[in-house]
């Protein structure tokens, strides 16, 4: 039985050990196994890559656990049918926004070390489409996606990506899960520091979105007690331990080592009754009573070393930023407000002409850069004049 998540795919890996020496398997077969992975892992991603961006969950060649044969019409993947959310259901394992994350982490890093042409496309969409979700806001704050819904099923795939326009993804939740924040900016900084290896033009959108995450994470959930960064959760699923009945088999019984009796119809907290003891226990009892999700601070080892790994790698491929406050960093840019009046018009577009032919010096320059590539010139120019006449409908035009 096989049931495959995309988010526990590793394309970087199935690379380093297809190319690199120090790396290969001493099997005969190995590289080229290796290789034939790192191809398929490709085409698994750019077969559940949605309408939007983002990469749906996976396929399964047992249907319900049970080998049924697949509905009719069902999408398929070399024979493989499509499941919106593998592996588990409860809740399904591609709500979740961190597997977005973690999983096209490592695709940036495949991206950044070969420039492959193949996943060019797929980066750049799942990129785009993550930082259209992401909120700054200007108290420094910061929201990203938390719980995603997923519709539709992806094209059966032939050998070449479709657009998928029947498969959809909707955030439904935002939040700020510290340890996915510093994932998705290790995600952007590494497509970032690739845009400019391999397209010869840096993303400066998503290097500077990065910045903010990191930055408004530690400013806004620096621990004063030296752990860290500490948030608040709120987890509605704790009422599962006093509602969820656990499974037992009519006629069986037993004992935990604790001596918490096994039988059918306990549930969840009567065979881990030393959960009482926890210091928190009655914040969490006393809300479910009430009917209300628990509310508490939370230190994770992990939330700490995603930040830090973000924040290294920031420092890695961009060792000249400057970090301020939250807000400080990137203010968004009206692209083509190039006289800062807040609109854009075609006296922005003189004004930028004049700029380029040096009649003018005083514009605003991060407004004018309209296709951020940290470099006002005609062709900004040009591309500012398209957007005013509605030749084009998006700033910045990358």
């Amino acid at each position: 039985m096989q049931h495959i998540h995309f988010g526990y795919q590793n394309p970087f890996q199935a690379w380093i050990s297809a190319t690199q020496s120090d790396f290969a398997p001493k099997s005969s077969n190995g590289k080229k196994d290796w290789q034939s992975s790192l191809d398929r892992q490709i085409e698994f991603y750019q077969w559940l890559q949605s309408a939007e961006g983002a990469i749906a969950g996976g396929a399964t060649n047992s249907w319900n656990g049970r080998y049924e044969k697949y509905p009719a019409g069902k999408s398929t993947f070399y024979g493989m049918a499509y499941v919106p959310h593998p592996v588990y259901a409860d809740p399904g394992s591609n709500e979740w926004f961190g597997m977005q994350c973690w999983s096209m982490q490592r695709m940036m890093d495949l991206y950044l070390e070969t420039g492959d042409t193949r996943i060019k496309s797929l980066v750049r969409k799942w990129a785009d489409w993550v930082m259209s979700e992401v909120q700054l806001y200007e108290d420094g704050t910061f929201a990203i996606p938390s719980t995603l819904e997923w519709s539709g099923e992806p094209d059966t795939w032939t050998g070449t990506y479709t657009g998928n326009p029947n498969l959809h993804v909707k955030v439904v939740a935002y939040g700020t899960d510290l340890g996915v924040t510093g994932s998705l900016a290790n995600a952007l900084a590494t497509y970032a520091a690739a845009t400019e290896k391999w397209e010869g033009k840096l993303d400066t959108r998503a290097r500077d979105m990065a910045v903010e995450l990191v930055n408004r994470a530690w400013y806004n959930y620096y621990c004063e007690e030296g752990k860290g960064v500490v948030t608040e959760e709120s987890r509605a699923d704790y009422k599962r331990f006093f509602d969820q009945e656990v499974f037992v088999p009519a006629g069986w019984s037993g004992t935990m080592p604790n001596g918490d009796r096994i039988q059918p119809g306990v549930k969840f907290i009567d065979i881990r009754t030393k959960y009482k003891q926890d210091p928190y226990y009655n914040v969490v009892y006393e809300a479910y009573q009430r009917k209300e999700a628990p509310v508490l601070n939370y230190h994770r080892f992990w939330h700490e070393v995603d930040l830090a790994v973000a924040m290294g790698v920031l420092a890695t491929y961009f060792p000249d930023l400057k970090y301020n406050p939250p807000g400080d960093i990137v203010n968004p840019a009206l692209y083509g407000d190039v006289n800062d009046d807040g609109k854009v018009n075609s006296t922005d577009v003189t004004a930028l002409r004049r700029y380029v032919l040096r009649q003018l010096d005083n514009i605003n320059e991060k407004n004018a850069d309209v296709n951020a590539d940290g470099k006002i010139n005609s062709t900004d120019f040009s591309i500012l004049k398209r957007f005013v006449l509605k030749e084009i409908d998006t700033l910045p035009y990358i």
